[in-house]
């Protein structure tokens, strides 16, 4: 990894302005289209527009941290023993704390219950209450989370579910990068 062309607060005006979404959805009709003429006025537009190759930078990033998360998850559902796990924090714990000793807190539960792990940071829709979702090997025990609630599910062993799980987990990064520049935590044994 280098370092970024682009500074965050334009990858972010990228993403607020809808950017983002115009060049995915160009870039989807002019694939369908199969328009040779119509993909060259493209690619010279693009190389004279900043914030174009900036969303275009961020969509191939997304698309690389979905592959990831998409390929350790898969190991884990094949293994038979994933499961779907939502952290939450009492208020008392979010008034207290900040979001860098919170995800801290996460890490530790985890990687001492888990020895394989992927998770990421969310915000609930209404509330935009923090909590994390995580992909675990193994049942943790509730007991251990002391900030908060666990809920927990198991993920079956089937395909579909795989890409289900890492698809949400990509784009709960994609959401946290536009409110914070956290990343995905894998455990140690994954990377």
């Amino acid at each position: 990894m280098g370092i970024s062309k682009y500074s965050n607060s334009v990858k972010s005006d990228c993403i607020d302005y809808g950017v983002v979404e115009y060049v995915k959805r160009t870039q989807k009709e002019l694939y369908k289209s199969q328009d040779g003429e119509k993909f060259l006025q493209w690619c010279e537009f693009i190389t004279r527009d900043p914030l174009i190759d900036c969303s275009i930078r961020l969509l191939e990033s997304e698309y690389r941290k979905y592959a990831r998360a998409r390929d350790h998850i898969r190991d884990l559902v094949l293994s038979g023993n994933a499961v779907f796990i939502t952290l939450t924090f009492r208020d008392d714990v979010l008034q207290k704390t900040s979001p860098r000793t919170r995800r801290k807190y996460v890490a530790r539960y985890l990687s001492s219950q888990c020895s394989k792990y992927v998770a990421n940071i969310d915000y609930s829709p209404k509330k935009e209450r923090e909590h994390y979702h995580a992909v675990v090997d193994n049942r943790c025990d509730r007991n251990m989370w002391h900030y908060g609630f666990v809920w927990t599910e198991i993920v079956r062993t089937q395909d579909f579910n795989c890409n289900r799980v890492a698809k949400y987990v990509a784009k709960l990064t994609s959401h946290a990068f536009k409110v914070s520049s956290t990343r995905l935590l894998y455990s140690r044994s994954i990377v």
